[in-house]
Protein backbone atom coordinates (compact mmCIF):
# COMPACT_ATOMS: atom_id res chain seq x y z
CA UNK A 1 0.00 0.00 0.00
CA UNK A 2 2.93 2.07 0.38
CA UNK A 3 2.84 3.20 -3.46
CA UNK A 4 -0.53 4.63 -2.75
CA UNK A 5 0.30 7.01 -0.06
CA UNK A 6 0.46 10.11 0.14
CA UNK A 7 0.95 11.12 3.56
CA UNK A 8 4.32 11.37 3.92
CA UNK A 9 4.58 14.17 1.33
CA UNK A 10 4.29 17.47 3.36
CA UNK A 11 1.78 19.66 2.95
CA UNK A 12 -0.92 16.17 2.38
CA UNK A 13 -2.96 15.81 4.64
CA UNK A 14 -5.49 12.72 5.19
CA UNK A 15 -8.45 14.71 3.78
CA UNK A 16 -6.25 15.79 0.50
CA UNK A 17 -5.04 11.74 0.61
CA UNK A 18 -8.55 11.13 0.41
CA UNK A 19 -9.52 13.61 -2.29
CA UNK A 20 -6.87 12.17 -4.59
CA UNK A 21 -8.05 8.59 -4.43
CA UNK A 22 -11.60 9.90 -4.65
CA UNK A 23 -10.24 11.35 -8.32
CA UNK A 24 -8.33 8.12 -9.27
CA UNK A 25 -5.01 9.46 -8.70
CA UNK A 26 -4.19 6.12 -6.63
CA UNK A 27 -0.50 5.67 -7.02
CA UNK A 28 2.33 8.01 -6.74
CA UNK A 29 2.62 7.62 -10.86
CA UNK A 30 -0.26 8.48 -11.72
CA UNK A 31 0.09 11.89 -9.38
CA UNK A 32 3.39 12.63 -10.71
CA UNK A 33 1.73 14.04 -13.88
CA UNK A 34 -0.47 16.22 -12.00
CA UNK A 35 1.71 17.19 -9.16
CA UNK A 36 3.05 20.55 -8.54
CA UNK A 37 6.53 21.15 -9.31
CA UNK A 38 7.02 22.03 -5.89
CA UNK A 39 6.15 17.91 -4.62
CA UNK A 40 8.05 16.35 -7.61
CA UNK A 41 11.25 15.57 -5.42
CA UNK A 42 9.13 14.97 -3.14
CA UNK A 43 7.98 11.93 -5.08
CA UNK A 44 10.99 11.21 -6.31
CA UNK A 45 12.68 10.49 -3.05
CA UNK A 46 9.94 8.48 -2.19
CA UNK A 47 11.02 6.36 -5.14
CA UNK A 48 14.38 6.22 -4.62
CA UNK A 49 13.35 5.01 -0.90
CA UNK A 50 10.97 2.47 -1.99
CA UNK A 51 13.86 0.64 -4.28
CA UNK A 52 16.64 1.25 -1.47
CA UNK A 53 14.51 -0.18 1.20
CA UNK A 54 14.73 3.06 3.03
CA UNK A 55 11.71 2.84 5.78
CA UNK A 56 12.83 4.96 7.42
CA UNK A 57 12.39 7.88 4.90
CA UNK A 58 8.53 7.07 5.34
CA UNK A 59 8.55 6.69 9.44
CA UNK A 60 9.88 10.47 9.52
CA UNK A 61 7.13 11.46 7.56
CA UNK A 62 3.94 9.02 8.54
CA UNK A 63 1.70 9.28 11.49
CA UNK A 64 2.16 6.39 13.60
CA UNK A 65 -1.49 5.36 13.04
CA UNK A 66 -0.29 4.50 9.97
CA UNK A 67 2.85 2.15 10.17
CA UNK A 68 0.71 -0.54 8.93
CA UNK A 69 1.69 0.95 5.51
CA UNK A 70 5.08 0.07 5.70
CA UNK A 71 4.71 -2.84 5.86
CA UNK A 72 2.34 -3.69 3.66
CA UNK A 73 4.89 -2.42 1.56
CA UNK A 74 7.45 -4.14 2.62
CA UNK A 75 6.20 -7.45 4.03
CA UNK A 76 9.55 -10.06 3.80
CA UNK A 77 11.04 -7.99 5.95
CA UNK A 78 8.84 -7.80 8.53
CA UNK A 79 9.35 -9.36 11.80
CA UNK A 80 6.81 -10.68 13.93
CA UNK A 81 8.19 -11.12 17.22
CA UNK A 82 7.49 -12.06 20.89
CA UNK A 83 9.95 -11.82 24.11
CA UNK A 84 9.74 -14.33 27.52
CA UNK A 85 10.97 -13.37 30.34
CA UNK A 86 11.64 -14.49 34.08
CA UNK A 87 8.37 -12.13 35.13
CA UNK A 88 7.68 -8.36 34.34
CA UNK A 89 10.18 -6.66 36.39
CA UNK A 90 12.40 -4.83 34.16
CA UNK A 91 13.85 -4.37 37.57
CA UNK A 92 14.56 -7.63 38.34
CA UNK A 93 13.70 -10.02 35.58
CA UNK A 94 15.71 -11.12 32.98
CA UNK A 95 15.04 -12.06 29.14
CA UNK A 96 14.91 -16.19 28.79
CA UNK A 97 13.94 -16.62 25.27
CA UNK A 98 13.10 -14.60 21.95
CA UNK A 99 11.01 -15.97 18.79
CA UNK A 100 10.49 -14.19 15.52
CA UNK A 101 9.39 -15.12 12.03
CA UNK A 102 9.76 -13.43 9.20
CA UNK A 103 6.96 -14.84 6.49
CA UNK A 104 7.05 -19.11 6.67
CA UNK A 105 10.58 -19.09 8.87
CA UNK A 106 10.44 -18.85 12.56
CA UNK A 107 13.69 -18.55 14.60
CA UNK A 108 14.22 -18.57 18.47
CA UNK A 109 16.92 -17.47 20.60
CA UNK A 110 17.36 -19.27 24.03
CA UNK A 111 19.30 -17.37 26.28
CA UNK A 112 22.66 -19.17 27.02
CA UNK A 113 22.85 -20.27 23.77
CA UNK A 114 24.49 -18.18 20.19
CA UNK A 115 22.74 -14.97 19.85
CA UNK A 116 24.15 -14.27 16.55
CA UNK A 117 21.08 -15.38 14.57
CA UNK A 118 18.61 -13.57 16.21
CA UNK A 119 20.67 -10.77 15.92
CA UNK A 120 21.52 -11.18 12.30
CA UNK A 121 17.50 -11.61 12.42
CA UNK A 122 17.22 -7.89 13.56
CA UNK A 123 19.18 -6.58 11.36
CA UNK A 124 17.75 -7.59 8.62
CA UNK A 125 14.16 -6.25 9.96
CA UNK A 126 12.56 -3.29 8.23
CA UNK A 127 9.72 -3.27 10.93
CA UNK A 128 9.14 -4.79 13.96
CA UNK A 129 5.81 -6.13 14.81
CA UNK A 130 4.89 -7.49 18.64
CA UNK A 131 1.97 -6.83 21.13
CA UNK A 132 2.91 -4.81 23.73
CA UNK A 133 6.41 -5.15 22.96
CA UNK A 134 6.72 -1.12 23.83
CA UNK A 135 6.21 -1.99 27.90
CA UNK A 136 7.84 -5.37 27.59
CA UNK A 137 9.63 -6.97 24.80
CA UNK A 138 11.55 -4.72 23.01
CA UNK A 139 12.79 -3.48 27.02
CA UNK A 140 13.79 -6.27 27.70
CA UNK A 141 15.60 -7.27 24.73
CA UNK A 142 17.29 -3.65 25.24
CA UNK A 143 18.23 -4.57 28.62
CA UNK A 144 19.77 -7.87 27.58
CA UNK A 145 21.44 -6.36 24.03
CA UNK A 146 22.24 -2.93 24.72
CA UNK A 147 24.49 -2.32 21.78
CA UNK A 148 21.41 -4.44 19.62
CA UNK A 149 19.67 -0.91 17.20
CA UNK A 150 15.40 -2.52 17.00
CA UNK A 151 13.74 -1.65 14.02
CA UNK A 152 12.38 2.21 13.91
CA UNK A 153 9.47 1.12 12.49
CA UNK A 154 7.17 -0.93 15.36
CA UNK A 155 3.96 -1.90 14.90
CA UNK A 156 2.48 -2.67 18.77
CA UNK A 157 -0.91 -4.91 18.38
CA UNK A 158 -1.93 -3.98 21.99
CA UNK A 159 -2.21 -0.06 20.34
CA UNK A 160 -3.12 -0.77 17.19
CA UNK A 161 -5.80 -2.63 18.14
CA UNK A 162 -7.47 -0.42 19.94
CA UNK A 163 -7.40 2.30 17.16
CA UNK A 164 -8.84 -0.40 15.19
CA UNK A 165 -11.69 -0.70 17.64
CA UNK A 166 -10.89 -3.41 19.10
CA UNK A 167 -11.09 -3.57 23.12
CA UNK A 168 -10.24 -5.60 26.27
CA UNK A 169 -7.06 -7.69 26.84
CA UNK A 170 -5.10 -9.90 24.39
CA UNK A 171 -7.84 -13.00 24.52
CA UNK A 172 -10.69 -10.97 24.53
CA UNK A 173 -8.96 -9.10 21.04
CA UNK A 174 -7.88 -13.25 19.72
CA UNK A 175 -11.10 -14.29 19.73
CA UNK A 176 -12.76 -10.95 18.42
CA UNK A 177 -10.72 -10.97 15.61
CA UNK A 178 -11.43 -15.26 14.97
CA UNK A 179 -8.65 -16.67 16.58
CA UNK A 180 -9.28 -20.13 18.73
CA UNK A 181 -6.33 -20.99 20.90
CA UNK A 182 -5.89 -24.08 23.31
CA UNK A 183 -5.59 -22.60 26.89
CA UNK A 184 -2.83 -23.49 29.35
CA UNK A 185 -1.84 -23.15 32.47
CA UNK A 186 1.87 -23.49 32.48
CA UNK A 187 3.52 -19.81 32.09
CA UNK A 188 6.62 -19.10 30.26
CA UNK A 189 8.57 -18.24 33.45
CA UNK A 190 7.49 -21.55 35.25
CA UNK A 191 8.56 -23.50 32.24
CA UNK A 192 12.01 -21.73 32.01
CA UNK A 193 12.20 -22.48 35.80
CA UNK A 194 11.39 -26.00 35.34
CA UNK A 195 14.00 -26.27 31.98
CA UNK A 196 16.74 -24.68 34.21
CA UNK A 197 16.24 -27.44 36.54
CA UNK A 198 17.21 -29.87 33.62
CA UNK A 199 13.64 -30.34 32.08
CA UNK A 200 14.53 -29.93 28.59
CA UNK A 201 10.60 -31.34 27.29
CA UNK A 202 9.51 -27.65 29.53
CA UNK A 203 11.74 -25.70 27.22
CA UNK A 204 10.38 -27.38 24.10
CA UNK A 205 6.37 -26.33 25.36
CA UNK A 206 7.99 -23.42 26.01
CA UNK A 207 8.81 -22.32 22.23
CA UNK A 208 5.36 -24.06 21.26
CA UNK A 209 3.97 -21.81 23.09
CA UNK A 210 5.82 -18.69 21.74
CA UNK A 211 5.41 -19.86 18.40
CA UNK A 212 1.57 -19.65 18.89
CA UNK A 213 1.96 -16.38 20.34
CA UNK A 214 4.40 -14.71 16.80
CA UNK A 215 1.80 -16.39 14.49
CA UNK A 216 -1.19 -15.17 16.63
CA UNK A 217 0.14 -11.93 15.75
CA UNK A 218 0.28 -12.21 11.95
CA UNK A 219 -3.79 -12.74 12.35
CA UNK A 220 -4.02 -9.73 14.58
CA UNK A 221 -2.43 -7.50 11.88
CA UNK A 222 -4.30 -8.49 9.20
CA UNK A 223 -7.26 -7.75 11.30
CA UNK A 224 -6.27 -4.40 12.12
CA UNK A 225 -5.49 -3.58 9.18
CA UNK A 226 -9.19 -4.34 7.89
CA UNK A 227 -10.63 -2.66 10.32
CA UNK A 228 -8.81 0.64 9.66
CA UNK A 229 -9.20 0.05 5.88
CA UNK A 230 -13.24 -0.19 6.87
CA UNK A 231 -12.20 3.29 9.84
CA UNK A 232 -10.98 5.12 7.20
CA UNK A 233 -13.14 4.24 4.11
CA UNK A 234 -10.18 3.15 2.14
CA UNK A 235 -11.12 2.75 -1.65
CA UNK A 236 -10.71 -1.45 -2.59
CA UNK A 237 -8.34 -0.03 -5.04
CA UNK A 238 -5.71 0.99 -2.99
CA UNK A 239 -5.95 -1.33 -0.54
CA UNK A 240 -3.10 -4.05 -0.38
CA UNK A 241 -3.48 -7.91 -1.68
CA UNK A 242 -1.07 -8.77 1.15
CA UNK A 243 -2.39 -11.06 3.94
CA UNK A 244 0.68 -12.12 6.21
CA UNK A 245 -1.08 -15.34 7.99
CA UNK A 246 -1.13 -16.71 4.47
CA UNK A 247 2.63 -16.94 4.98
CA UNK A 248 1.95 -19.24 8.56
CA UNK A 249 5.43 -20.60 9.55
CA UNK A 250 6.13 -24.16 11.53
CA UNK A 251 8.38 -25.16 14.18
CA UNK A 252 11.40 -26.80 12.62
CA UNK A 253 12.87 -28.78 15.22
CA UNK A 254 16.49 -30.48 14.43
CA UNK A 255 16.60 -34.06 13.83
CA UNK A 256 19.98 -34.69 16.21
CA UNK A 257 21.22 -32.40 19.17
CA UNK A 258 24.82 -31.40 17.43
CA UNK A 259 22.86 -30.15 14.66
CA UNK A 260 23.93 -26.84 13.38
CA UNK A 261 21.41 -23.21 14.69
CA UNK A 262 20.21 -23.27 10.56
CA UNK A 263 19.25 -26.60 10.02
CA UNK A 264 16.38 -26.62 12.72
CA UNK A 265 15.44 -25.58 16.50
CA UNK A 266 17.58 -27.98 19.20
CA UNK A 267 16.33 -28.12 22.47
CA UNK A 268 19.84 -28.65 24.55
CA UNK A 269 20.82 -28.61 28.21
CA UNK A 270 20.54 -25.14 30.25
CA UNK A 271 24.12 -23.94 29.67
CA UNK A 272 23.88 -20.12 31.62
CA UNK A 273 23.48 -19.33 35.27
CA UNK A 274 20.34 -17.26 35.06
CA UNK A 275 19.31 -18.31 39.07
CA UNK A 276 19.34 -16.13 42.10
CA UNK A 277 22.82 -14.89 42.19
CA UNK A 278 22.66 -15.04 45.82
CA UNK A 279 21.66 -18.34 47.92
CA UNK A 280 21.84 -19.49 51.32
CA UNK A 281 25.72 -20.49 50.79
CA UNK A 282 26.26 -17.37 49.93
CA UNK A 283 24.84 -15.67 52.89
CA UNK A 284 26.29 -18.03 55.17
CA UNK A 285 29.87 -17.35 53.41
CA UNK A 286 29.30 -13.77 54.39
CA UNK A 287 27.94 -14.32 58.22
CA UNK A 288 27.36 -17.62 59.69
CA UNK A 289 23.69 -18.53 59.95
CA UNK A 290 23.58 -22.16 61.37
CA UNK A 291 22.78 -20.95 64.51
CA UNK A 292 20.55 -17.77 63.59
CA UNK A 293 16.84 -18.19 63.93
CA UNK A 294 14.00 -16.16 62.16
CA UNK A 295 10.18 -16.87 61.92
CA UNK A 296 8.30 -15.89 59.34
CA UNK A 297 4.66 -14.89 59.05
CA UNK A 298 2.25 -15.27 56.32
CA UNK A 299 -0.70 -13.44 57.93
CA UNK A 300 -4.12 -13.67 57.39
CA UNK A 301 -6.31 -10.85 59.03
CA UNK A 302 -8.82 -13.11 61.05
CA UNK A 303 -7.29 -14.82 64.45
CA UNK A 304 -10.20 -17.25 63.38
CA UNK A 305 -8.54 -18.48 60.31
CA UNK A 306 -4.72 -20.23 60.25
CA UNK A 307 -1.23 -18.15 59.33
CA UNK A 308 1.40 -19.64 57.59
CA UNK A 309 4.30 -19.89 60.08
CA UNK A 310 7.81 -20.73 59.37
CA UNK A 311 10.96 -21.34 62.16
CA UNK A 312 14.00 -20.89 59.89
CA UNK A 313 16.55 -22.24 61.92
CA UNK A 314 19.83 -21.31 59.79
CA UNK A 315 18.77 -23.27 56.60
CA UNK A 316 16.21 -25.95 57.90
CA UNK A 317 12.50 -24.53 57.97
CA UNK A 318 9.36 -25.77 60.12
CA UNK A 319 5.84 -24.52 59.25
CA UNK A 320 3.04 -24.78 60.96
CA UNK A 321 -0.51 -22.49 60.91
CA UNK A 322 -1.22 -20.87 63.72
CA UNK A 323 -4.25 -19.13 64.85
CA UNK A 324 -3.56 -16.71 67.15
CA UNK A 325 -1.29 -13.67 68.38
CA UNK A 326 -0.68 -15.21 71.44
CA UNK A 327 0.26 -18.45 69.98
CA UNK A 328 2.46 -17.04 67.24
CA UNK A 329 4.35 -14.69 70.27
CA UNK A 330 4.82 -17.90 72.39
CA UNK A 331 6.48 -19.93 69.53
CA UNK A 332 8.87 -17.15 68.21
CA UNK A 333 10.34 -16.55 71.95
CA UNK A 334 10.30 -20.14 72.93
CA UNK A 335 12.28 -20.93 69.51
CA UNK A 336 14.96 -17.91 70.60
CA UNK A 337 13.64 -15.79 67.45
CA UNK A 338 16.73 -13.21 66.37
CA UNK A 339 13.97 -11.17 64.10
CA UNK A 340 10.50 -11.82 62.91
CA UNK A 341 9.55 -11.07 59.22
CA UNK A 342 5.79 -10.71 58.91
CA UNK A 343 4.19 -10.58 55.64
CA UNK A 344 1.84 -7.86 56.34
CA UNK A 345 0.93 -3.84 55.92
CA UNK A 346 2.90 -2.95 59.06
CA UNK A 347 2.42 0.78 58.51
CA UNK A 348 -0.14 3.15 56.87
CA UNK A 349 0.42 6.20 54.43
CA UNK A 350 1.14 9.28 56.30
CA UNK A 351 -1.00 11.58 57.68
CA UNK A 352 -3.88 8.80 58.06
CA UNK A 353 -5.62 8.35 61.36
CA UNK A 354 -7.35 5.12 60.70
CA UNK A 355 -7.57 2.24 58.57
CA UNK A 356 -11.27 2.66 57.23
CA UNK A 357 -12.64 4.41 54.50
CA UNK A 358 -14.30 6.86 56.76
CA UNK A 359 -11.23 8.77 57.67
CA UNK A 360 -11.44 12.41 57.08
CA UNK A 361 -8.08 11.88 55.67
CA UNK A 362 -8.46 9.00 52.50
CA UNK A 363 -9.21 11.91 50.27
CA UNK A 364 -5.55 13.60 51.00
CA UNK A 365 -3.37 11.10 51.78
CA UNK A 366 -4.72 8.31 50.17
CA UNK A 367 -4.23 4.21 50.39
CA UNK A 368 -0.90 3.48 49.30
CA UNK A 369 2.14 3.71 50.72
CA UNK A 370 5.84 4.80 49.46
CA UNK A 371 7.28 1.57 49.74
CA UNK A 372 4.37 -0.09 47.66
CA UNK A 373 4.71 2.87 44.83
CA UNK A 374 8.25 2.24 44.75
CA UNK A 375 8.06 -1.23 43.92
CA UNK A 376 5.45 -0.62 41.31
CA UNK A 377 7.81 1.35 39.63
CA UNK A 378 9.65 -1.50 39.78
CA UNK A 379 7.83 -3.64 37.89
CA UNK A 380 6.76 -5.59 40.89
CA UNK A 381 2.94 -6.28 41.85
CA UNK A 382 1.43 -5.60 45.61
CA UNK A 383 -1.67 -4.29 47.26
CA UNK A 384 -2.03 -0.93 48.24
CA UNK A 385 -2.43 -1.70 52.20
CA UNK A 386 -5.94 0.49 53.08
CA UNK A 387 -7.48 -1.25 49.74
CA UNK A 388 -11.04 -2.48 51.96
CA UNK A 389 -9.66 -5.88 51.51
CA UNK A 390 -6.45 -5.44 52.59
CA UNK A 391 -7.34 -3.29 55.80
CA UNK A 392 -8.44 -5.55 58.57
CA UNK A 393 -5.16 -7.39 57.75
CA UNK A 394 -3.03 -3.71 57.95
CA UNK A 395 -4.75 -3.52 61.39
CA UNK A 396 -4.01 -6.86 62.69
CA UNK A 397 -0.25 -6.76 61.57
CA UNK A 398 0.44 -3.39 62.94
CA UNK A 399 -1.02 -5.14 66.10
CA UNK A 400 0.64 -8.19 65.99
CA UNK A 401 4.51 -6.13 65.53
CA UNK A 402 3.74 -3.75 68.22
CA UNK A 403 3.16 -6.83 70.72
CA UNK A 404 6.48 -8.85 69.23
CA UNK A 405 8.57 -5.80 70.15
CA UNK A 406 6.84 -5.11 73.26
CA UNK A 407 8.47 -8.61 74.20
CA UNK A 408 11.42 -7.28 73.23
CA UNK A 409 11.91 -9.47 69.50
CA UNK A 410 12.78 -7.44 66.34
CA UNK A 411 10.11 -7.08 63.95
CA UNK A 412 10.40 -6.57 60.00
CA UNK A 413 8.16 -6.21 57.34
CA UNK A 414 8.81 -8.88 54.39
CA UNK A 415 6.58 -9.28 50.99
CA UNK A 416 7.10 -13.00 49.89
CA UNK A 417 5.57 -12.88 46.32
CA UNK A 418 8.01 -9.85 45.80
CA UNK A 419 10.94 -11.59 47.30
CA UNK A 420 9.81 -14.82 45.10
CA UNK A 421 10.26 -12.43 42.33
CA UNK A 422 13.45 -11.35 43.19
CA UNK A 423 14.87 -14.32 43.89
CA UNK A 424 13.48 -15.89 40.54
CA UNK A 425 11.87 -18.28 42.57
CA UNK A 426 7.85 -19.34 41.03
CA UNK A 427 4.91 -17.40 43.24
CA UNK A 428 2.13 -19.68 44.57
CA UNK A 429 0.13 -19.34 41.46
CA UNK A 430 2.34 -21.30 39.60
CA UNK A 431 1.75 -24.47 41.99
CA UNK A 432 3.06 -25.44 45.19
CA UNK A 433 5.55 -28.18 43.29
CA UNK A 434 7.20 -25.31 41.54
CA UNK A 435 7.49 -23.05 44.63
CA UNK A 436 8.90 -25.52 46.91
CA UNK A 437 11.46 -26.54 43.72
CA UNK A 438 12.53 -22.60 44.43
CA UNK A 439 12.90 -22.48 47.56
CA UNK A 440 14.89 -25.77 47.41
CA UNK A 441 16.80 -24.23 45.04
CA UNK A 442 17.81 -21.51 46.94
CA UNK A 443 19.13 -23.83 49.62
CA UNK A 444 15.89 -24.22 52.42
CA UNK A 445 15.75 -27.78 54.05
CA UNK A 446 13.03 -29.41 55.64
CA UNK A 447 10.12 -31.68 55.84
CA UNK A 448 8.12 -29.53 53.88
CA UNK A 449 10.08 -31.37 50.77
CA UNK A 450 9.96 -34.88 51.11
CA UNK A 451 6.26 -34.26 53.01
CA UNK A 452 4.51 -31.83 51.21
CA UNK A 453 1.80 -34.62 49.73
CA UNK A 454 0.95 -36.15 52.88
CA UNK A 455 -2.41 -36.23 54.04
CA UNK A 456 -2.29 -36.76 58.04
CA UNK A 457 -4.67 -34.90 60.69
CA UNK A 458 -3.49 -31.82 61.76
CA UNK A 459 -1.86 -30.94 64.90
CA UNK A 460 -0.79 -27.46 66.32
CA UNK A 461 1.67 -26.58 68.25
CA UNK A 462 1.30 -25.92 72.20
CA UNK A 463 4.10 -24.73 74.58
CA UNK A 464 3.51 -22.58 77.66
CA UNK A 465 7.62 -22.41 77.78
CA UNK A 466 9.04 -19.30 77.38
CA UNK A 467 12.49 -17.55 77.46
CA UNK A 468 13.09 -14.50 79.12
CA UNK A 469 14.43 -11.58 76.88
CA UNK A 470 15.31 -8.23 78.18
CA UNK A 471 12.57 -5.45 77.10
CA UNK A 472 14.08 -3.66 73.90
CA UNK A 473 12.19 -0.38 72.97
CA UNK A 474 13.57 1.72 70.18
CA UNK A 475 12.91 4.93 68.35
CA UNK A 476 12.88 4.54 64.70
CA UNK A 477 13.64 7.88 63.25
CA UNK A 478 15.29 6.29 60.32
CA UNK A 479 15.47 2.86 59.49
CA UNK A 480 19.47 2.89 59.19
CA UNK A 481 19.60 3.66 62.66
CA UNK A 482 16.98 1.51 63.90
CA UNK A 483 18.67 -1.67 62.18
CA UNK A 484 22.29 -0.12 63.36
CA UNK A 485 20.67 -0.37 66.83
CA UNK A 486 21.14 -4.29 66.99
CA UNK A 487 23.78 -5.82 68.59
CA UNK A 488 25.26 -9.12 69.15
CA UNK A 489 23.78 -8.56 72.64
CA UNK A 490 20.70 -8.85 70.86
CA UNK A 491 20.82 -13.15 70.37
CA UNK A 492 20.67 -15.83 72.25
CA UNK A 493 24.37 -16.51 73.37
CA UNK A 494 24.54 -18.50 76.63
CA UNK A 495 24.61 -22.14 76.79
CA UNK A 496 21.48 -22.87 78.50
CA UNK A 497 19.78 -20.63 76.39
CA UNK A 498 21.09 -22.62 72.99
CA UNK A 499 19.86 -25.80 74.17
CA UNK A 500 16.75 -24.72 75.51
CA UNK A 501 16.35 -23.08 72.01
CA UNK A 502 17.44 -26.68 70.84
CA UNK A 503 15.47 -28.27 73.07
CA UNK A 504 12.41 -26.73 71.64
CA UNK A 505 13.17 -27.06 67.51
CA UNK A 506 13.37 -30.99 68.23
CA UNK A 507 10.23 -30.90 70.22
CA UNK A 508 8.28 -28.75 67.88
CA UNK A 509 10.02 -30.08 64.54
CA UNK A 510 8.01 -33.50 65.91
CA UNK A 511 4.83 -32.13 66.07
CA UNK A 512 4.89 -30.56 62.70
CA UNK A 513 5.66 -34.01 61.09
CA UNK A 514 2.12 -35.23 62.11
CA UNK A 515 0.35 -32.69 60.27
CA UNK A 516 -1.29 -32.81 57.22
CA UNK A 517 0.29 -31.25 54.11
CA UNK A 518 2.23 -28.15 53.16
CA UNK A 519 -0.06 -25.15 52.16
CA UNK A 520 1.05 -22.14 49.71
CA UNK A 521 0.39 -20.13 53.28
CA UNK A 522 3.09 -22.16 54.93
CA UNK A 523 6.01 -21.78 51.60
CA UNK A 524 4.70 -17.75 51.72
CA UNK A 525 5.90 -18.07 55.53
CA UNK A 526 9.28 -19.68 54.44
CA UNK A 527 10.10 -17.21 52.11
CA UNK A 528 8.84 -14.48 54.97
CA UNK A 529 11.89 -16.15 56.97
CA UNK A 530 13.96 -15.89 53.98
CA UNK A 531 14.18 -12.13 53.86
CA UNK A 532 14.78 -12.03 57.41
CA UNK A 533 18.00 -14.11 56.61
CA UNK A 534 18.84 -11.37 54.04
CA UNK A 535 18.05 -8.81 56.67
CA UNK A 536 20.31 -10.26 59.47
CA UNK A 537 23.37 -10.55 57.26
CA UNK A 538 22.81 -6.65 55.91
CA UNK A 539 22.15 -7.67 52.31
CA UNK A 540 18.79 -5.90 52.30
CA UNK A 541 17.23 -2.87 50.29
CA UNK A 542 14.44 -0.95 53.05
CA UNK A 543 12.10 0.59 50.44
CA UNK A 544 9.62 3.47 51.98
CA UNK A 545 9.79 5.70 55.36
CA UNK A 546 10.02 5.53 58.52
CA UNK A 547 6.57 7.68 58.56
CA UNK A 548 4.99 5.25 56.68
CA UNK A 549 7.38 2.09 57.90
CA UNK A 550 9.85 0.48 55.73
CA UNK A 551 9.39 -2.84 53.66
CA UNK A 552 12.43 -5.21 53.66
CA UNK A 553 13.50 -6.70 50.30
CA UNK A 554 16.52 -8.64 49.48
CA UNK A 555 19.62 -6.95 47.40
CA UNK A 556 20.84 -9.03 45.22
CA UNK A 557 22.27 -6.81 42.77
Amino acid sequence: MITHTFLHIKGISKRQEQSLWEQGITDWTLYENVAPKSRVPALQDSFHALRTGDVNFFARSLPGTELYRIALGFPDDVMFLCAETTGTSLYYDSLTMVGWSFGSSYGVYVEGEDPAPFVEAVQRAKVLVTFNGTQHDCKFIQKHFPELVLPVVHIDLRYSAKRAGFSGGRSAIEQAAGLVRLTTSETASVLWHRYRRGNNSALRRMITYNHADVEAQKVLLDACIRRMYAKASIPDAVQSSVRFADSLSVIRWAKTKDALPRSGITVSAYKSEQASAVTYSTLQAERPLDDVCVVGIDLVASAKRESGFCILHGNAAITSRVKTDEEMIAVALSAGADVVSIDSPLGIPHGRTSFWDDDPMREQCGITRECERQLKQRGVSSYPCLIPSMQKLTQRGMGLAEKFRAHGLEVIEGYPGGTQDILSIPRKQAGLQDLIEGLKEFGITGRFIQDAARQTEEMQAKNNSTVSRPKKIRAKESWANYAGNRTSEDRLTSPQELEARQNFLHHYRLQQSKRAKITHDELDAITSAIVGLFYLCGRYEALGNAEEGFLIVPDVR
